[in-house]
């Protein structure tokens, strides 16, 4: 099938799931290699297919469809710096300052889970957003001691920068961390410092086991990074604030 937008599959999962549940025993398992290529002309739409996920697709269109916000330039991501990434980054630590009520020091979040390279210029619909970001992942901010925050540093340098905000970051070529600042002053590594990522990231994903031994205080947020972002713009459009983010400098290698 040709075409098809990711948050269809959804659709597919949903119908398949609310079948009678049946039991069954693995008997015999066999690994194997099937290559797809959705260009390949002999493939065609399935018709029977098409039909019933119709009425679901119809009324997905309607929401995913829905226009949230307006860009005023094009949102690219990249390593180690990229106006999507510094957005993004940026509406988690001001969303979670603001629910928490704290000084949000540091928010972060991993490039590879941000699913588009680009978004462009002009309207941004809630359907690009759901591409952008396609799991349910949650916010956690954490207080934590200035050695885990060093860690997490280390490792953000290790993999050459990630989309981060608050923290100004200093990498050499071999991808190490030389240093950091706060507010343009260097990390005080003897202080506490409350930091925001995602719980793939916090619960140790992508190799940020630093965290769940070592957190000071965990304050309850129960909003997802795509509703945050969601919720967001749409409040920047209501209040007639471009979104036109630059790709500035936050992690510089040397």
């Amino acid at each position: 099938m040709k075409n098809i937008k990711p948050y269809y599959i959804i659709v597919l999962l949903l119908l398949f799931c609310a079948c009678k549940p049946q039991q069954y025993t693995i008997s015999n398992t066999k690994a194997s290699t099937i290559r797809f290529n959705a260009t390949d002309s002999s493939f065609s739409e399935d018709s029977a297919i098409l039909s019933i996920i119709a009425p679901y697709k119809s009324r997905l269109d309607s929401q995913m469809n829905v226009v949230v916000g307006y860009t005023e330039v094009d949102l690219e991501k990249n390593r180690p710096n990229g106006n999507l990434n510094n957005f993004i980054a940026d509406i988690i630590r001001t969303e979670t300052s603001k629910q928490t009520g704290e000084d949000v020091a540091f928010a972060f979040t991993n490039i590879s889970g941000l699913r588009l390279p680009s978004i462009s210029k002009g309207n941004i619909t809630k359907g690009k957003l759901f591409e952008l970001l396609p799991f349910d992942n949650m916010i956690i901010t954490t207080k934590i001691s200035g050695t885990t925050l060093k860690q997490v540093l280390q490792h953000i340098a290790s993999k050459g920068g990630e989309a981060i905000s608050g923290i100004e970051m200093v990498i050499s070529t071999d991808r190490k961390l030389l240093k950091a600042t706060y507010n343009g002053v260097l990390i005080d590594y003897s202080k506490n410092y409350i930091v925001a990522t995602n719980d793939f990231l916090y619960n140790g994903g992508d190799g940020y086991t630093m965290f769940t031994e070592n957190a000071l205080k965990v304050y309850p947020i129960t909003t997802s990074i795509r509703d945050m972002v969601i919720h967001h713009i749409i409040k920047l459009t209501a209040t007639n604030v471009p979104i036109n983010p630059k790709a500035d400098e936050r992690i510089t290698i040397q």
